[in-house]
């Protein structure tokens, strides 16, 4: 497109110095309309001069632009492929989390009924010496959340049992 508006740009000013020529040639100095329309022609040849080269430099804009637009998108192209990269690892560990979340309810499906987990605490009871870890002991047999561990501020305590 520069070089097409280059040529045309070329083109253009050897006709108007071809134009000026001839006009110069076969002007008659004595004519004041002759001479009147010269100068109109002279004018408007400068005219057309100045659009042709405008049209050639804003040409050359347009191209520049063009090239960094080509750059923009090739870097948006590069970071969208990276992208869809990394949708797919997230994909791929979500649906791993959720095989996993299944397959954790299936192991806990088996829960103790009542009789059963009585029947666990007593015979694990000597074992957990203070009542913090009774808790803690009939959470995991409930499949309860785990009691909130209370912190003694007042002293050295002691639990007697």
């Amino acid at each position: 497109m520069t070089e097409q508006s280059a040529k045309t740009k070329e083109e253009i000013l050897g006709l108007v110095e071809q134009a000026r020529k001839e006009t110069d040639a076969d002007a008659q100095p004595g004519e004041d309309g002759l001479q009147k329309a010269q100068v109109e022609t002279r004018a408007g040849l400068e005219s057309l001069r100045a659009a042709a080269s405008f049209s050639f430099t804003q040409a050359a804009q347009i191209e520049a632009r063009i090239s960094e637009l080509q750059a923009k998108i090739a870097t948006a192209g590069s970071t969208g492929d990276r992208l869809d990269v990394c949708f797919a690892r997230i994909d791929a560990v979500l649906m791993e989390i959720e095989e996993m979340r299944r397959q954790f309810e299936s192991d806990s499906a088996g829960v103790l009924d009542s009789r059963e987990q009585a029947e666990v605490e007593a015979r694990l009871s000597p074992y957990y010496t203070t009542e913090i870890e009774r808790e803690v002991m009939r959470a995991a047999l409930n499949g309860a959340p785990l009691p909130v561990a209370q912190q003694n501020l007042a002293g050295n305590g002691v639990e007697l049992f």
